[in-house]
C-alpha cells in the first residue's frame, strides 16, 4: 500500500499536471493505482516520516553539480571538503537515483529523423522532494529538452512547473543550444494545451513570439 505523504503527492502532482498517464510515468505506479488515488477510491496508510539523511543538506549542490557533468567520486571528493561525515556510497546511490530519472525522460521521447534544426522534444520529469537546509521540503522537477536530429540535449532543475517556469527554462534553452528549432513536440501538459484542440494562450504567444511551432 502507498505511503500516505506519496498519495497526497501523486494528487498535488495530478493537480499540476494534468494527466493520470503522465503522473504515472513520472512516477512509476500503474494507471489503475494514480487513478484511484485520485478519484479518492485507495487510502494510503500513515507511514513514518522520512528519516533524515546526512546527505539531505548538500542535495541541491550535488543536482547542480550532476547537472554539470561530474562524476560521483568527483562530487564526494568536493564534499569531502566541507562539513559532510555520509560515504561513498550514499552519494553514489544518489548520482543512479538521478541517472534513473534522466534515462526515463529519454525513453519517454520518440525519435523522429528529422533535418538538423527542425525539430526538438520537451518533456518534465519528477525527481521528488528537495530539502532546502532549513527544514523546508520542495517538489522538484526536471526540465529536459532534447533535438531531435543531433540529441543535443538540455536539462535545467526546478522548484515548479507553472508556465512561467516553463518559458524561462525554453529561454535557457535556446540560449544553450544557440538557436531555436522551427518546431517542438510536447506531451500532453496543461501548461501548453488546455484542451484537445485548444492550445494554452499564453504559451501559444510565446511560441509565436519565438518563432516555432506547438506540436502535441
Amino acid at each position: 500500500m502507498i505511503e500516505w505523504e506519496k498519495g497526497m503527492e501523486i494528487i498535488q502532482l495530478y493537480k499540476e499536471v494534468g494527466s493520470i498517464r503522465k503522473v504515472a510515468e513520472l512516477t512509476g505506479h500503474a494507471r489503475e493505482t494514480v487513478t484511484a488515488i485520485v478519484q479518492g477510491r485507495h487510502c494510503p496508510k500513515g507511514g513514518k516520516r522520512r528519516r533524515k539523511s546526512q546527505l539531505d543538506p548538500y542535495k541541491t549542490y550535488i543536482k547542480e553539480r550532476f547537472a554539470s557533468g561530474l562524476s560521483a567520486q568527483l562530487i564526494f571528493n568536493e564534499l569531502s571538503k566541507t562539513d559532510y561525515e555520509g560515504s561513498y556510497h550514499t552519494v553514489q546511490r544518489f548520482i543512479k537515483s538521478l541517472k534513473a530519472a534522466l534515462k526515463s525522460q529519454q525513453q519517454l521521447t520518440v525519435r523522429f529523423e528529422t533535418p538538423p534544426g527542425q525539430q526538438a522534444q520537451m518533456d518534465w520529469g519528477y525527481c521528488g522532494y528537495l530539502d532546502n537546509g532549513q527544514g523546508e521540503r520542495k517538489r522538484l522537477y526536471v526540465f529536459v529538452c532534447v533535438l531531435s536530429y543531433s540529441r543535443m540535449i538540455y536539462v535545467q532543475f526546478t522548484d515548479s512547473m507553472k508556465l512561467d517556469t516553463l518559458i524561462a527554462c525554453h529561454q535557457a534553452c535556446f540560449d544553450y543550444f544557440g538557436g531555436i528549432p522551427e518546431e517542438i513536440l510536447y506531451d500532453n501538459m496543461k501548461q501548453v494545451r488546455l484542451a484537445p484542440n485548444k492550445l494554452n494562450p499564453a504559451f501559444d504567444d510565446f511560441a509565436n513570439y519565438c518563432g516555432f511551432t506547438i506540436r502535441c
